[in-house]
């Protein structure tokens, strides 16, 4: 071969390599913003099927999935309810390999085998937590008869920054346990069901401050019961999670009420092994009432 084209060949092989480290550098150091599916989507409609979210604004389908299959109630003055919303939130075990924290040793699915968040049954104009964000209830169609050809569906619209009640607000990483109404309301996480039964306030905490009671079942795991406050390290089935904040229901600003989970899973046995206090659920009597002393 030529020297000289030896020479040129070797040179551009060197460049082009540098050319490419220098991008992939810049690519780690200078994140852009999120695409539009890495943000939560402006709207979304529950519907009578389980397909992926229908959205507005940013068309995603890394959320997860929805279901609603009515049917209508209404309260004793005659407002309306819509319940059996189901959501299906893939997005947060994505979420989770996004902390520093991260056990590399993680379970394939660290929330559970079937993680999902069964509503309570929300009115419209009601505000909920959904996808990281508050969101209102836009409107509701609900047909009794879906298998003639009705329309069930729920819409939900991301609330600006004007409409936000003073102090309500959601972290992005965020479990949401929905307080019941009803008897309505639950989460599926780490294979247990999981209640918010009750928030209580704390009395003469200025600014007001709140506990919550919780209730867990699952498969070889008895009923059970705690009372957590924020700070507290709730132990589910054999994961802990830190609850962030607690959030009473409120008929002035419509909000539901619901407690705030970190979406971060410790281990039992490193909480006990860092010493780190937690909050392990009391079995509650098979004939029902309080946990056992």
């Amino acid at each position: 071969m030529d020297r000289k084209l030896f020479t040129d060949s070797r040179r551009l092989g060197i460049w082009g390599a540098a050319i490419i480290i220098a991008c992939l550098a810049s690519a780690q150091v200078a994140a852009g913003p999120p695409e539009p599916n890495e943000r939560p989507p402006d709207e979304v409609t529950f519907r009578s099927d389980y397909a992926p979210l229908d959205v507005t604004g940013n068309q995603s389908g890394r959320f997860g999935y929805v279901h609603y299959n009515g049917p209508r109630t209404w309260d004793k003055d005659r407002r309306e309810y819509f319940g059996n919303l189901v959501l299906f939130p893939e997005y947060l075990s994505s979420l989770l390999y996004t902390r520093p924290q991260v056990d590399s040793a993680l379970p394939f699915r660290p929330l559970g085998e079937d993680y999902k968040i069964v509503f309570p049954p929300v009115r419209q104009d009601e505000i909920v937590p959904l996808f990281g964000d508050l969101y209102r209830v836009k409107e509701g169609i609900s047909d009794d008869h879906p298998q003639r050809g009705g329309d069930n569906r729920v819409t939900f619209k991301q609330l600006s920054a004007k409409d936000r009640p003073e102090g309500v607000s959601f972290q992005t990483d965020s479990i949401p346990l929905l307080l019941q109404r009803n008897d309505r309301g639950s989460a599926r996480l780490h294979n247990c069901s999981v209640m918010v039964t009750e928030v209580r306030a704390i009395e003469k905490t200025a600014p007001p401050s709140y506990t919550a009671t919780v209730r867990i079942m699952g498969e070889g795991v008895p009923k059970s019961e705690a009372t957590v406050k924020v700070g507290d390290v709730l132990l589910i089935h054999n994961r802990g999670h830190k609850v962030r904040a607690i959030v009473p229901r409120d008929e002035k600003t419509k909000v539901i009420g619901w407690v705030e989970l970190d979406v971060l899973p410790i281990p039992e046995e490193k909480l006990v092994k860092d010493k780190t206090t937690f909050v392990r659920p009391l079995a509650l009597p098979e004939s029902g009432g309080g946990p056992k002393k």
